[in-house]
């Protein structure tokens, strides 16, 4: 994957890189889409959304699997 480099720019002022700029600046481009430029946005958030939680449980459960104690191990007598 190239590298890209994003640069955020408000009133003609170079902005910070940061998540309340992005935000700010994909909300300003709203009332301009269209409203299949909305369906297809909505659509593609809904997949992104749902690819998150399911890689979120399969961390979770190798989080448990790797977490103490392991179930898998039995305990070390002295």
């Amino acid at each position: 994957m190239a590298e890209e480099n994003i640069e955020i720019y408000i009133n003609k002022k170079k902005m910070l890189y940061s998540h309340e700029n992005m935000v700010r600046t994909i909300n300003s481009f709203f009332p301009y889409l269209t409203n299949e430029d909305l369906n297809e946005m909505s659509e593609y958030i809904t997949t992104l959304k749902e690819h998150r939680k399911e890689k979120e449980a399969e961390s979770a459960i190798e989080v448990a699997k790797h977490s103490w104690p392991y179930p898998d191990i039995a305990p070390i007598e002295k």
